[in-house]
């Protein structure tokens, strides 16, 4: 375990089950932690300023990486995040940048554990702006069976067959109330460049293919 690293019940921020399939979609590529952070790639020079500080002999210190990024995936794993490993590099790849920028870190896994609690912080948040747009998608759903509890199973299956971006874009676009969602979908629309009408018919579109693929779910878990 990381140092001064507590246990699962002790955070209150976890990556939450609610869109597991999602993630499971997600390791093959798409982001799983916050996307400002995801823009910046680790360079070789980078790498090597991160083992450095991890010890002067490479052998030891690339062996330190590799241990520190295993205690990271259990750290990960323990808050039932469903892309352990690639949470774990991104906590090791905000560690090197900020190396790489000149910041002087004492206490290093201290420090590395400070990180991760934040990715954890960012990636919960996101689960559970994306639990109350699944809510929000079975609630506005036309057929009564969707108020069924396997109904949620169903929906996640089906937004993990969606493309990252269509996934994305469509809980999003159902994310949160009121005035909130209605500046948000402005947003949205001056992001995309379109207008918007425009983005509210692709929202349309989506959620009619969710249901669609929902209703097909039920039906073959019936039969």
């Amino acid at each position: 375990m990381l140092r001064g690293a507590r246990g699962p019940a002790d955070v209150p921020f976890r990556c939450g089950p609610s869109l597991q399939a999602v993630g499971e979609r997600e390791r093959d590529g798409d982001v799983t932690a916050a996307e400002k952070n995801r823009k910046w790639t680790l360079t070789d020079q980078a790498f090597g300023v991160l083992l450095d500080a991890l010890g002067t002999d490479r052998d030891r210190a690339a062996a330190r990486y590799e241990a520190l990024r295993a205690r990271l995936i259990r750290f990960f794993g323990w808050e039932r995040c469903p892309a352990a490993p690639d949470l774990a590099d991104e906590v090791l790849n905000r560690l090197a940048k900020r190396l790489l920028e000149g910041e002087h870190i004492e206490a290093l896994e201290k420090y590395v554990y400070g990180i991760a609690r934040m990715v954890l912080r960012e990636v919960g948040a996101k689960s559970e702006r994306n639990a109350a747009a699944i809510t929000e998608l079975l609630r506005l759903a036309p057929e009564q069976r969707f108020s069924e509890p396997k109904s949620l199973g169903c929906v996640t299956h089906c937004l993990s067959r969606l493309s990252s971006q269509e996934r994305d874009f469509i809980l999003e676009y159902y994310t949160g109330d009121g005035r909130q969602r209605i500046e948000n979908r402005r947003k949205m629309a001056n992001r995309l460049n379109l207008p918007l009408n425009a983005v509210r018919n692709r929202a349309l579109r989506l959620r009619e293919r969710l249901e669609r693929c929902s209703l097909e779910c039920l039906h073959k878990n019936e039969l």
